[in-house]
């Protein structure tokens, strides 16, 4: 999860060529299994008063509605770009929410 909240941090990076690779590195991860939990879970950490965090926890939230749109149901219109949500991680995502 350190990884993951490394690219949540760096995808908000002024530096075009930094937040891309981010980018790029939260997409190639998107159909591994266990990845839309461990994004889940870093939108639910409760950070306490830590007002760095807040910016990674929205990020990661955005990310997240993004894999659930694009990744619950297949879609005929994504010109072959479509990844699917591990049905084990659907279930998990199901019960946490």
């Amino acid at each position: 999860e350190d990884q993951l909240r490394q690219f949540l941090s760096q995808s908000l990076s002024p530096d075009a060529p930094t937040r891309k690779n981010a980018e790029r590195a939260l997409l190639a991860a998107r159909p591994t299994p266990g990845h839309a939990l461990a994004v889940l879970r870093v939108v639910s950490e409760s950070s306490g008063n830590n007002a760095a965090d807040l910016p990674i926890r929205q990020a990661a939230a955005v990310h997240f509605k993004n894999m659930v749109k694009k990744g619950w149901a297949p879609d005929e219109d994504d010109d072959g770009k479509q990844f699917l949500i591990p049905d084990s991680d659907r279930t998990l995502i199901k019960n946490n929410l």
